[in-house]
């Protein structure tokens, strides 16, 4: 019991009597979190996983859970999933055109890649041809001539 009072004494016995360093308290706790977490993220085994739930609700402060689960995949990959919009309640979610914008974000994103990759290919194909006018494309595909 007396570790209970020293880590209570700890956290609020602060110098400025209006509670000026437990805002400090509260981001070095917060740190520490995701010290660790990131350290048991790092050592989660394939197959095993982690959930994590805020529930402001419990201490009256919010009437939204959100959650998310992490599951260690093979070749040191983690999955996640996490609340979905329909879960939330009405006045957390995200409306339609916000929905629409992240979609046409993510869509932009592939349309970008896909691009760069019509990109490559056309320049590819631009060097073979360049290769096969010049007679040059036999030595480029079978590579340099023994010595």
């Amino acid at each position: 019991m007396a570790d209970d009072q020293d880590y209570e004494a700890a956290l609020f016995d602060d110098e400025d009597p209006i509670g000026g360093d437990l805002k400090e308290k509260v981001a070095e706790a917060w740190r520490d979190f995701a010290r660790h977490l990131v350290d048991a993220l790092r050592q989660l085994a394939p197959g095993t996983t982690l959930d994590l739930t805020l529930d402001p609700t419990a201490s009256g402060t919010g009437d939204a859970i959100y959650s998310v689960q992490v599951t260690g995949e093979d070749g040191d990959m983690l999955a996640a999933t996490a609340v979905g919009n329909a879960d939330l309640p009405p006045a957390y979610r995200l409306g339609r055109t916000s929905i629409f914008e992240l979609l046409d974000s993510v869509r932009s994103r592939h349309e970008l890649r896909q691009t760069q990759i019509e990109l490559v290919s056309g320049v590819l194909e631009a060097q073979l041809r360049y290769l096969a006018l010049r007679g040059d494309l036999d030595r480029a595909v079978s590579g340099p001539a023994p010595r």
